[in-house]
């Protein structure tokens, strides 16, 4: 009975103790005290090993295009502790807090990180099939043409058109065809070309009007370009059309995966922004 009761004596003053203010003071400084040592020596502990060595000797063959040697390699290794150290301190100090380079590059980095967590799956024929059919605009290759000019110059006299015609429907030669007109700067023959390439080198008009007569033989005119006037001869035509699966197969596989690379950033930053609460406090512009 008598050990009972100095049990029950020693229970009490325990607890008494344990809910002093002064004692649970104590214990809460000792309990911060070794998380922080043991966050410290986390902290404080810098590994330089095979992981950290291929990334320091590839960053040199990269910049450098030789292998570090061994005094090389050390000073490869003593320049990354002093940038762990550095960066480390100048983090534990809050030097990097309200520093817009330093947002910015963290945010950067940030987005290799994503990207990198996209998975790079082999993607089906089937799959571009689909793809290429779904988006007829991005493979359609436009009407294009072929044609030879003569150029009579910005304004040639009246009945000078039907002089030249006439002389290039007698002889349609090469050499007839090159002296036929004057110098200028516009190219004399031009291979397949599209009306939007056609329109930088002549004119939106000359251009439109090439398209229009593309079925047409022989030499024709006049037609008003940038330049002046000119008479012109289609020498092919290509209907606009989409290429053969096989032309265009690696041009679709890596817009489709460039398609869902980005549709995963997409889900993967509005997942992260579902974590926070934005607050917004700024007059409407």
């Amino acid at each position: 009975m008598i050990e009972a009761g100095a049990g029950l004596s020693f229970l009490k003053r325990s607890l008494k103790f344990l809910t002093n203010r002064i004692t649970l003071f104590f214990l809460g400084g000792l309990l911060l005290f070794v998380a922080d040592h043991v966050t410290r020596d986390r902290d404080e502990l810098i590994r330089v090993g095979p992981a950290e060595m291929e990334m320091l000797e590839a960053r040199w063959l990269a910049q450098t295009g030789t292998l570090a040697t061994p005094s090389e390699r050390r000073a490869l290794i003593d320049s990354f502790i002093e940038e762990e150290v550095l960066s480390r301190e100048a983090i534990r100090l809050g030097l990097d807090q309200g520093d817009t380079i330093i947002r910015r590059r963290l945010a950067q980095k940030m987005k290799l990180i994503l990207r990198e967590q996209v998975p790079d799956a082999p993607i089906e024929a089937a799959e571009i099939r689909a793809f290429i059919d779904q988006n007829p605009d991005l493979f359609l290759v436009p009407k294009r043409v072929a044609f030879r000019q003569v150029f009579l110059g910005p304004a040639p006299p009246e009945g000078a058109a039907g002089q030249v015609l006439a002389r290039l429907a007698a002889d349609a030669s090469e050499e007839v065809w090159r002296q036929a007109g004057r110098a200028s700067m516009a190219p004399s023959q031009l291979g397949l070309s599209s009306e939007v390439e056609i329109s930088e080198l002549f004119g939106p008009d000359f251009a439109a009007g090439v398209l229009v007569r593309s079925a047409e033989a022989g030499w024709w005119g006049p037609l008003r370009s940038a330049y002046g006037v000119h008479l012109v001869a289609i020498s092919a035509a290509e209907e606009e059309h989409i290429p053969e699966f096989e032309r265009l197969r690696s041009r679709a596989e890596a817009m489709l995966r460039r398609q869902r690379t980005e549709a995963a950033e997409r889900e993967a930053w509005t997942e992260l922004l579902s974590r926070y609460t934005i607050e917004m406090d700024v007059p409407d512009p």
